[in-house]
């Protein structure tokens, strides 16, 4: 049966998941964001603009109180660069630009790369990885090619 959490759940949940991490490795740092991709559906009797606000906000905020109560937790504003000023959407309003993808990416690496020379790399690129020399593929994050994939394999 379908759900979705409220702030206290989610906030909850994500701090187990925290302990878990720390629980393997107390050294870890755990980097937080919210996309800002909007949701393309949703389960509930609403319109998936009201659905959208509504996860982003739960997420938002849990992600907000998650690094507010442990130390080695931190926000990337992913989203609020996105979304802040709309800029960066396509004509669908739903896909995020090139553009936009390299100002996140560019901002975190910014952020949080260190003297290992780490680059952001874009997710159109393809070919081996400099460090691991494994083949990589163009990274897909859309429920429709998901929904897609999902179908033909059903078949």
């Amino acid at each position: 049966m379908f759900r979705n959490f409220n702030v206290s759940e989610t906030t909850e949940h994500l701090a187990q998941a925290v302990k878990i991490v720390a629980s393997l490795n107390p050294a870890a740092n755990i980097i937080l964001t919210v996309s800002p991709v909007p949701l393309i559906a949703t389960m509930e009797p609403r319109h998936v603009l009201q659905a959208t606000t509504y996860s982003k906000s739960v997420l938002r905020v849990a992600a907000e109180q998650t690094a507010l109560a442990f130390r080695n937790v931190h926000y990337f504003a992913s989203y609020e660069i996105i979304a802040g000023t709309g800029a960066y959407f396509a004509e669908d309003r739903r896909s995020v630009t090139q553009e936009g993808i390299d100002h996140v990416m560019n901002s975190f690496f910014k952020l949080y790369a260190d003297s290992t020379g780490l680059q952001p790399v874009s997710a159109k690129m393809t070919g081996p990885d400099k460090f691991t020399g494994i083949e990589t593929q163009p990274v897909v994050c859309d429920e429709e090619e998901f929904f897609k994939a999902l179908a033909a394999a059903e078949m």
